[in-house]
């Protein structure tokens, strides 16, 4: 898929790899519109060369009406990247609940509402990408990642249930599945962050990926084969050896 001339809706688009990729579709030709629920944080990144559409992620007729603004004004959306995401390390001791809760709707839930407002159309046409941004952090239980790394495993198996039941219908679903990157959400991590890159390395790979019909881009490649290699690790032995670590 040559990205030139693409209509892309950025969904969590105001920092970090959303923003990051949005920048990176412009200058590869594309047509591209950024939403997420800080405005003036989309303004900066649009500067002036993208169409900017507020929505709040974890509210459907928020994120619907956007889609439908999106389509009104460049008429079809060939791609959708879905990149809004939440992150707080969780503490056993003081088990948060509201925390919890928050990672289901912004990553969880807030996926589904994105799917729900462009897949129809997508399938009535007959063409269209859903690129969802979930996690390495998703392929095993980690630490301190227990309501991240659960949301994040649900975007993979939510991305590939659709992925085969939508085959036949001409739409193409892309699991994206980075390490760490630098963004706000790593910014406050007080923990080792092996293989980090930048947010702009990040678009690019994603953007390579799009372009070359990826079903999945994974990401650095070191922290790709690490945690591929970790889910063929025995379940008592990983706990085992986050035993050891801990």
């Amino acid at each position: 898929m040559n990205l030139r001339g693409k209509v892309v809706w950025v969904v969590g688009a105001s920092s970090g790899i959303g923003a990051a990729t949005a920048r990176e579709l412009v200058e590869r030709g594309a047509t591209v519109a950024i939403s997420a629920r800080r405005e003036s944080e989309l303004h900066d990144v649009s500067d002036g060369r993208m169409l900017v559409v507020p929505l709040d992620v974890t509210d459907a007729e928020s994120v619907a009406a956007a889609a439908a603004r999106v389509g009104d004004e460049h008429s079809r959306i060939d791609v959708a990247i879905l990149a809004a995401g939440y992150w707080e390390q969780m503490d056993a001791r003081r088990w948060d609940t509201e925390v919890f809760d928050r990672h289901v709707q912004v990553n969880l839930v807030g996926m589904s509402n994105a799917i729900a407002a462009v897949l129809p159309e997508m399938m009535d046409r007959g063409s269209g990408v859903i690129a969802g941004i979930s996690s390495v952090a998703g392929y095993r239980g980690l630490a301190g990642a227990e309501a991240y790394g659960a949301t994040k495993a649900a975007q993979i198996n939510l991305l590939e249930s659709l992925r085969v039941h939508v085959a036949k219908a001409g739409v193409r679903v892309t699991t994206i599945c980075p390490g760490f990157v630098r963004t706000d959400l790593t910014a406050g991590n007080s923990f080792p962050m092996p293989f980090i890159i930048d947010a702009d390395e990040a678009a690019d790979v994603i953007c390579d990926g799009l372009e070359h019909d990826r079903t999945e881009i994974v990401f650095p490649l070191p922290m790709a084969l690490l945690m591929k290699a970790a889910r063929l690790v025995p379940v008592g032995v990983w706990a085992r050896l986050w035993a050891r670590a801990s």
